[in-house]
């Protein structure tokens, strides 16, 4: 859970020994933490509560526990090792804490904005290293002119992780958080892989001058995953 807390949602304290603590208006999260906490040893857990702030109505729930040595062996380990060492849990806590499911293209971010370019792509080395897929790095702009690092993970990848975050969800009762997957109604289609001869016959057209929308109705694909194709993003080693 020191994990979680370096990454997430969470705080590991800057005293000589390290506490954990975190922050939530969703109740329903910070008990199941809390229920992971004690399983994992920690102590001297206590409640409180604070005032949402930017004019916010919603109660803002704390909770922290005494110090601990496994939280001051996480907070002192660089954070490049850290992600190297974070297992399917820890990423979809993470998920819960910082992801986003998008609905219209049924995709899910994860931010990860105190990440710089070197660290995040060690993050995306391990999401590869679990589940085959990496995700890509995108970047979000802030009007004030910041910039931070996220994930985008594009449909195949969604389609192997959304469901282990849905099962979490409902082993571990966390109704709240359903909007993270979707609903639990959501059903994901499988990814339509295209051969060698297909994603040559979409280069050629649009080639040819056809335009992405034109392509992508010929051959029943959204026009991002066409434009993907064209641009060499995806099936880079189709020639």
């Amino acid at each position: 859970m020191a994990i979680n807390a370096r990454l997430g949602d969470g705080m590991l304290g800057k005293g000589k020994n390290a506490n954990v603590s975190y922050m939530s208006t969703d109740k329903l999260l910070l008990e199941h933490k809390e229920r992971l906490l004690r399983e994992e040893g920690y102590e001297g857990i206590r409640w409180g509560t604070q005032p949402s702030g930017y004019g916010g109505t919603k109660t803002i729930y704390n909770m922290r526990t005494h110090v601990s040595e496994n939280a001051t062996k996480v907070r002192d380990l660089p954070i490049e090792d850290l992600l190297q060492s974070i297992d399917e849990q820890d990423l979809v806590l993470w998920y819960l804490d910082d992801g986003s499911w998008h609905v219209r293209a049924n995709t899910m971010h994860l931010y990860s904005n105190m990440l710089d370019a070197e660290q995040t792509q060690i993050l995306v080395n391990r999401i590869e290293q679990l589940y085959g897929i990496a995700p890509r790095i995108r970047t979000d702009r802030k009007q004030d002119g910041r910039s931070f690092y996220y994930l985008y993970f594009q449909r195949d990848l969604v389609v192997k992780f959304r469901p282990i975050v849905r099962q979490y969800l409902v082993d571990n009762a966390l109704s709240t958080l359903y909007y993270k997957v979707g609903g639990l109604d959501f059903v994901d289609k499988p990814v339509a892989y295209l051969n060698d001869e297909a994603v040559r016959s979409i280069r050629s057209m649009y080639d040819g001058g056809i335009s992405l929308k034109e392509i992508a109705s010929q051959v029943n694909l959204r026009t991002d995953r066409v434009r993907n194709i064209v641009n060499r993003k995806t099936y880079a080693n189709v020639i």
